[in-house]
């Protein structure tokens, strides 16, 4: 148990007791809240490592001073040390044993964490500029800019701020972004260390960036050439271009500076990232889908996957350029979603199933109504008569949950034409299969599976799940009945992304689906091979 006590500016003062761990900030979701614009949602964590306490701080804009000084990681606490946060000066006392009245852990720049803690004890202190040189060379080669002067050019740009009194929150991002970034080119501009301009503004911009944007997340999506941003931990970040997975030379200064960022992508669409809800899966502004696992969950420390997709309007021409599918299979595909034939899109991640959801969608007439249904809202119709619905997690008490299973069964109230779930993954498979199998016909779905037979049996077992005392004769009937058409797609080791099997579902036998296929990719003489059999499905010879 811990005493605390808080002194605010208007000299009132609040003392009271707490266990540990805790975290400070101007959430309500902090054990000790302070609504103040200088403190962050999070602001900094207080915890016993063994018997001593310890404190981190979490990213914070402002940063968390002890004894005067900004810190990342500090302790062990003393009874006489002064922590400031935001506007509040805050003092701790063990109450059971009182706090130790050694000296803290020596803190160095890039030095191994403090025992028990999973974060660098990084300070913040500024160093002489004279052993930079000598900290740098201790620094990976692949790293794009100094750790220690990024820091120092950080803690400058917070420090301005705070001495300034600016309300920051009352500011529009560019105007913030603007004055930072003249700050710090005006206070560094004839500084040494910068032997030009051009390297000037590249620290500038990075440290504005992450400490007022998404750090490097910003510059890989502006890049059209990369398709998927993956981040290990803070120094260790991936990107795919043209399907293959290569370095990227730039990294995060921090854990706590990763962390911040995703609060700043993760806030604004209603999601949460702490300890009691450690994984996260949203939508970036241009409907890029994200993930992220914080630590210990993630072994490694923080972990971000970014799955792009890109502005440019893709359409059934620039699938047949890039060999994603062939002229008769891009004219059998818009026969079939004209035909309103059901379609289950099978295939890996990252295979391709919400491109061509999109390319599907082109083909419905313009009259209808599309409601779809996703985790996270990635598809991009063609539309002009869609409702997009999305699901949602639990808030902090544990209420208030959307599943995809809650949104069928509310789309059913909204006289859809067409309904297309982005994934199915769980019990909403029996409400989808019922659904189309009451009159929604030309429905669209998709799940993971590596062949059309696979992707039956999984969506078999799924329906399982949330129906266990149906017959699994019953299953498959309400399966075979439901969807007409299964496409599989595939990515090879080379990232190329093809369609590689469509069969026909014509019905079940001996309690096994009956599967007449369509096309074939055939990889020993890298074509398609055709069946040239009569659709069982179209009026038409296919």
């Amino acid at each position: 148990m811990i005493d605390i006590t808080i002194c605010f500016q208007n000299d009132r003062t609040e003392t009271f007791k707490i266990n540990t761990p805790f975290l400070i900030g101007r959430s309500v979701d902090c054990e000790v809240p302070i609504n103040h614009w200088r403190v962050a949602k999070r602001h900094v964590r207080i915890e016993h490592v063994g018997q001593d306490l310890f404190a981190q701080d979490l990213g914070s804009l402002l940063g968390t001073l002890v004894n005067d000084k900004r810190i990342a990681t500090y302790g062990p606490l003393k009874a006489s040390d002064r922590m400031v946060v935001g506007p509040c000066l805050i003092k701790f006392s063990d109450s059971n044993q009182g706090l130790k009245t050694t000296l803290p852990i020596e803190r160095k720049h890039l030095t191994e964490p403090a025992k028990g803690l999973s974060n660098p004890a990084i300070s913040f202190d500024l160093q002489p500029a004279n052993d930079v040189e000598a900290i740098d060379s201790m620094l990976p080669a692949c790293a794009s800019i100094s750790n220690v002067l990024f820091v120092e050019m950080h803690s400058k740009l917070m420090q301005a701020f705070d001495l300034r009194k600016l309300d920051v929150t009352a500011m529009a991002s560019d105007s913030l972004t603007d004055q930072a970034s003249k700050y710090l080119e005006d206070v560094y501009q004839s500084d040494p260390r910068f032997p030009d301009h051009e390297q000037l503004l590249r620290y500038v911009h990075q440290v504005v960036e992450e400490s007022l944007g998404l750090g490097l997340i910003s510059d890989l999506l502006k890049d059209s050439s990369v398709s998927e941003i993956m981040v290990n931990r803070f120094d260790e970040v991936f990107v795919e271009r043209s399907g293959t997975i290569m370095p990227y030379q730039s990294t995060f200064s921090s854990e706590a500076a990763l962390k911040v960022i995703l609060d700043r992508i993760v806030a604004p669409v209603g999601r949460r990232l702490d300890e009691a809800s450690p994984m996260v899966d949203a939508r970036l502004a241009d409907g890029s889908r994200l993930n992220a696992v914080l630590s210990p969950i993630s072994t490694k420390g923080t972990s971000l996957t970014v799955r792009k997709f890109g502005f440019k309007e893709r359409s059934i021409g620039s699938l047949i350029q890039t060999g994603f599918l062939d002229s008769d299979i891009a004219g059998y595909l818009a026969r079939i979603v004209q035909a309103r034939l059901n379609i289950l899109v099978s295939g890996g991640t990252g295979s391709g199933k919400t491109t061509l959801l999109n390319i599907l969608s082109n083909a419905i007439a313009k009259d209808q109504r599309i409601v779809t249904i996703e985790d996270s809202a990635e598809l991009r119709l063609n539309h002009p008569h869609v409702v997009s619905l999305e699901s949602r997690s639990a808030n902090a008490e544990g209420t208030g949950a959307i599943t995809i299973r809650d949104l069928v069964k509310n789309a059913m109230r909204m006289r859809p034409d067409r309904l297309i779930v982005g994934e199915v993954r769980g019990a909403e498979a029996l409400d989808m299969v019922m659904a189309l199998n009451t009159g929604h016909d030309g429905s669209f779905t998709t799940l993971h599976a590596n062949t059309p037979r696979d992707a039956l049996k999984r969506l078999e077992a799924l329906v399982l799940l949330a129906a266990p005392n149906l017959p699994f004769i019953a299953i498959k009937e309400i399966i075979a009945s439901a969807f007409h058409v299964v496409v599989q797609i595939k990515r090879n080791d080379a990232g190329v992304r093809r369609v590689i099997n469509i069969s026909e579902i014509v019905g079940i036998e001996s309690g096994i689906f009956l599967l007449q296929p369509f096309v074939h990719w055939d990889d020993k003489v890298s074509q398609y091979v055709y069946s040239n059999l009569p659709s069982s499905h179209l009026d038409l010879a296919v």
